[in-house]
């Protein structure tokens, strides 16, 4: 369809920084219902970060692929319902983000910190080089990242409690990285694996981990069938 004008409710689902090739944007990523359907919205805003929020929002409403659009603002986001725990999570990002930047002083580990653990690339020189390596697939937060979370919980905490107490607080540390993450396919994806691996050991089960990603990809697949539209 051809690219219309729109007035309608925006259900927001995350806000994730965006670096753009000449200024910092926010990517607004949520729902609205056209004909009776749910689809995918994406919204760029500028200046600083809105407060989390279902909006109010009008503009143009262009198509990206199938039941995905994107939605260039004419006009002000007019908040109508607040999000307190989304806010919450994007507050606790802010105060993590603000931490690197003011106690890190070289800028290339400071984009490498926020892209390989915070999941904000800046597409700058460390997202450069990285690509030119082969190896930007460090960037992009994935089932690595929680393993190794999740090792260095188990290296930490194992010096201190008995077997299962080990897990259950592993288990914990990884819930609140996935939350604080946001919920991509991909942390989604990671998270559960992960999580069902965790209760395996605890029960003392032996699993397949090519079983814990068809579970992962099942309950993603149930809890949001068009996730299978998603590169994730």
């Amino acid at each position: 369809p051809q690219p219309k004008y729109v007035k309608t409710v925006f259900y927001l689902r995350n806000i994730s920084l965006h670096a753009g090739k000449f200024a910092k944007k926010w990517r607004l990523e949520g729902d609205i219902f056209l004909h009776g359907k749910s689809c995918q919205v994406t919204i760029l805003a500028k200046g600083i970060r809105p407060k989390a929020a279902n909006f109010l929002v009008e503009g143009i409403l262009f198509k990206k692929g199938s039941y995905r659009y994107g939605l260039k603002l004419q006009g002000k986001l007019i908040p109508l319902q607040k999000a307190p725990w989304l806010e919450f999570r994007l507050a606790a990002k802010d105060q993590l983000r603000g931490a690197i930047s003011r106690n890190i002083t070289s800028q290339k580990t400071v984009s490498f910190l926020k892209a390989a653990f915070l999941s904000e690339r800046d597409r700058g020189y460390i997202d450069y080089v990285f690509s030119q390596l082969g190896l930007s697939h460090i960037l992009v937060v994935s089932g690595f990242h929680f393993g190794l979370i999740m090792m260095l919980c188990v290296i930490i905490f194992r010096q201190l409690f008995p077997f299962k107490i080990v897990y259950l607080l592993s288990f914990l540390c990884l819930s609140s990285y996935a939350y604080l993450l946001g919920f991509s396919p991909a942390h989604i994806r990671a998270y559960i694996v992960i999580s069902l691996y965790i209760f395996a050991e605890i029960s003392g089960r032996r699993v397949s981990w090519y079983n814990l990603l068809g579970v992962a990809a099942l309950l993603q697949i149930c809890y949001s069938p068009l996730i299978v539209l998603s590169l994730s």
